[in-house]
This record gives structure tokens, sequence and C-alpha cells, in this order.
């Protein structure tokens, strides 16, 4: 990547730091297991080391990144970071309805900061540069901490649902490449959805493919009514007819399908890499690729072996965009990548 080109910004400021409630990773939590988010309060913080990041994909935008401690990392590394953040910040406002969210942010790099790799209070994200050092191509943990500085201020949600929204936008708007990136549990592995994060996620995917085809996914739905009222577990029946322990119940036992040993081979990241799943001759509506631990919208490429057609299609019951391939497809164009949910192999 070119080199990016950074301004210096005012030399001599003092630091104000306000620090209230972590809105993220490793943050603070209500009593109830509940994290409370006040009002967005900028977290403005500024040393002798601090730089505004000039590069053109943010200075093209309306938003603004203050780097902290920059230069212990390799410029292509923050430039990814910065990128990322402006390319995907504004989808993101977007997706959890916060127009209001900060337009200015902070990227804080700590040599010494503790696990996580990074966290988030208000609009300061704090980078731990050893995970940086030994990723350098992970841009879109940007992403995860970029949702916590909108959904600063949106109200009260469980903290489990907090970290688990953030990796369904991150699993949506992800960017970095197949070796960086932060795949979710294609079923129940064995961990609650309580733990928030990768399972939490992938049980909020999973709702979503099965109670919500045609409309707007959980997360959003959730956010969106975050700007008129609080957040109450009856709004899982409200938005699937379901409460969230009957919901749990039905991903917890799903059917799981004897897995083949041969035929196409769907991958869940451009160029078959990572985790990959064989299927034989046959229809597949998206309950029986849910069965064979595909899930909904996340096939990136496949292999078809000589004499094997496939039909891809969009929606369930084999409707929608359809894409038909006799040869191999690295990358699926759009509007098919990671947006299948059945398909026919013959």
């Amino acid at each position: 990547m070119p080199t990016p080109l950074l301004r210096h910004a005012l030399t001599a400021l003092s630091v104000a730091s306000i620090a209230l409630l972590l809105a993220s990773c490793g943050g603070g939590s209500g009593s109830n297991g509940t994290s409370d988010f006040p009002p967005n309060t900028p977290n403005v913080a500024a040393t002798p080391t601090s730089m505004l990041a000039a590069h053109s994909c943010i200075s093209s935008t309306p938003y603004t990144v203050t780097l902290l401690n920059s230069e212990q990392l390799p410029n292509a590394t923050i430039e990814r970071l910065v990128c990322t953040f402006a390319e995907t910040y504004p989808k993101i406002m977007a997706l959890l309805s916060n127009a209001d969210a900060p337009k200015s942010v902070v990227f804080d790099f700590q040599a010494n900061y503790p696990n996580p790799a990074a966290n988030t209070n208000f609009n300061t994200i704090t980078f731990q540069t050893a995970w940086l050092k030994a990723h350098p191509l992970d841009s879109d943990i940007v992403i995860h901490e970029a949702a916590h500085v909108v959904q600063a201020g949106r109200g009260q949600v469980p903290s489990w649902l907090l970290e688990g929204s953030a990796h369904v936008v991150l699993n949506r708007y992800g960017v970095s490449s197949d070796e960086t990136s932060w795949p979710l549990p294609v079923r129940y592995d064995g961990q609650p959805y309580t733990d928030g994060y990768g399972p939490a996620a992938a049980f909020l995917k999973w709702v979503d493919a099965v109670y919500r085809q045609g409309q707007p996914g959980l997360v959003e739905a959730i956010y969106k009514s975050a700007n008129t009222k609080l957040y109450q577990d009856g709004l899982w029946v409200e938005l699937t007819g379901k409460t969230v322990d009957t919901l749990w119940s039905e991903y917890r036992n799903q059917p799981i399908a004897t897995p083949f040993r041969s035929g196409v081979s769907v991958f869940m990241t451009a160029n078959f890499k990572g985790y990959s799943v064989y299927l034989e001759r046959g229809r597949y509506d998206l309950a029986d690729l849910l069965s064979r631990a595909v899930p909904d919208n996340e096939i990136a490429s496949i292999q078809v072996p000589a004499g094997y057609k496939v039909t891809a299609y969009a929606g369930v019951g084999f409707t929608g965009d359809k894409v038909e391939l006799t040869a191999d497809a690295p990358v699926l164009a759009p509007p098919m990548t990671r947006a299948m949910s059945s398909l026919v192999v013959e």
C-alpha cells in the first residue's frame, strides 16, 4: 500500500479523558448483565504524538480519525485500519439507526494494553499493538469496535446482544483477506449465546435465516426499535413470534444431516479457502443447507467437479436471482456473493 500522509495535529494539548462507562469489549456492564450507554460524549485525547489521519480514503469523508502513538506500527497497518473505518462506518451508522454517531473518532495504539485485542470507550478505540503486529492484515477488528462507537447512546441492551450485534456487523461488512477474518460458528458448538461475540452472532444470523427472510435482520430491527423505546425481551416475540429461549432451543436442536464425502464443495470464503462442505446431487432448500452446516448467505466460492452442475438461488424455495455453474467459481459475482439460500446440484 502507498505510504500514508500524516499531518500533525496540535503538538501540545492537555489530555481530557471522560471515562464513565465502557461501551464495548471488556467494558462495564449493569447489575443485570446489561450494558448502559449514556449519550455520546466525546472522549478527546491528544498527546505530542497525536496525528490526524490524512489518507485520501478518510479526508474525502465527513469523518476524522485522530491517531495516538501510531508510530509503533507500520504505515500500511494504520492505513488499512483507517480506510476500513472510512469504508464501513457510514454503513454501520445506517444499519444501527444512529445518524448522530460521533464523526470524530480516536485510534489509540497501546504497546502494553492487556487483552482484549481492542476496546472502545465512547469515541476512542484502543488497539493492542502486539495483536496488530502479529496480524497486520486484520483491519476487520476496527469494524467490531466501530459498531460499539455507533451503539453508544442507544439505550440499554444485554451485554451479550451488544457484542453479538457488533460481530454480526463485522461478519456483514468485513473486508480483510480470508486469512484474517473472524469466522462465526456454523452451528451450535457448545457455547451459549450469552457468551456474546461469535456464538451470539451465529444465533442471531440463524434467527434471521429462519424467521426474518425478506425482512430487515434482527440487529437492524432491534436498534431501530431503540430509537423509540428501551430494549425488552418481549421484542423477540414481536419480531419473530417466539421468545429468545424458544428460539435458542430450536437453534441448539436443529437437525444434523450425515455429511457427504464427495461432490460439489461450497466455501464460506473466496478462492476456496477456509471452511467448506461437500454437497452431492440433490435439491437443497434453506433447511437442508442448515442441516448440513451451511449458513444462510455465506457461500463465497464453489468448486464444481467435472460432470456436475450447480444452480444457486438467492431466495429460499429456489427463487430469486440465480447463477448456473458447470466449472469452479473462485469468486461469485454480485448479486450472488454470500447471498444464497437454496441450490440444486445435478
